[in-house]
């Protein structure tokens, strides 16, 4: 017969093993969107990601007020910085409306996403500081580039942020044309 601290184990086992797998599924997920999905209690998940984490089996990176969490030793820090940004709407928007229009202005951020310029101001501050774009004055106007590697972004989101790419679909098409032909522009004949 079974005790009830072994079937307390083997439970205990189980929801990290589903923590563990959702994780790796889905890597720089938030807490409150595991905690929604998995339908675990926050007190509950916190304890078995701290004993994930205890493991070396996850890490964690902390933005603004979230919190993503990434399998450990699965990829760098650029990348989950990356990563985390993407799984915000606005980060993630204001990153593809820059792949799509090198160059783009605040003001047409903010017109093209229905968001104030204060909005796509304080998020693009953010993504300028954590080295995800760059910004580049052109007579009295700001223009933004991503200096990100595009074609990771775009393998990200195809990866790992399927719902974003379908939703994308033919602007990703127009990004990875884009982007196929300054391959060949860059190189040697």
């Amino acid at each position: 017969m079974v005790s009830d601290s072994q079937v307390a184990e083997l439970v205990t086992q189980e929801t990290r093993a589903r923590i563990y797998e959702y994780v790796k599924r889905h890597p720089g997920v938030h807490k409150t969107q595991m905690e929604r999905e998995l339908k675990m209690a926050p007190g509950n998940l916190a304890y078995h990601m701290r004993r994930l984490s205890e493991a070396g089996m996850v890490k964690s990176l902390r933005y603004g007020l979230r919190t993503f969490i990434f399998p450990a030793d699965l990829f760098g820090e650029k990348q989950e910085v990356l990563m985390g940004l993407l799984t915000l709407t606005t980060p993630r928007d204001i990153l593809l409306c820059i792949l799509e229009t090198p160059g783009i202005t605040q003001k047409e951020l903010a017109s093209r996403l229905r968001h104030s310029a204060p909005t796509i101001w304080w998020h693009i501050d953010r993504l300028a500081r954590l080295g995800v774009i760059s910004r580049k004055r052109d007579g009295r106007t700001v223009v933004y580039q991503v200096i990100a590697n595009p074609r990771e972004i775009l393998s990200f989101i195809r990866h790992y942020q399927p719902g974003t790419w379908e939703r994308w679909a033919s602007r990703m098409h127009d990004i990875s044309l884009m982007l196929a032909a300054e391959d060949r522009k860059d190189a040697p004949e």
